[in-house]
């Protein structure tokens, strides 16, 4: 994210709360502390098992 859409950590922590809505997962901060590009927020969801996070993506 830091890489793709060049942004800070008050950004990150908006765009980390609005996952947290949007899927009603828990996100620590330890879990997205190496987050640079949005491939790496698909990884992540993948990773949980998530795999309606297109529409999120794709609407970045």
């Amino acid at each position: 994210m830091r890489e793709d859409l060049f942004v800070d950590s008050i950004d990150m922590s908006m765009i980390i709360g609005d996952l947290e809505d949007e899927f009603e997962i828990t996100i620590t901060d330890d879990e997205f502390a190496n987050v640079v590009t949005v491939n790496d927020i698909v990884e992540n969801l993948r990773a949980r098992g998530l795999s309606d996070y297109r529409s999120i993506i794709y609407s970045v």
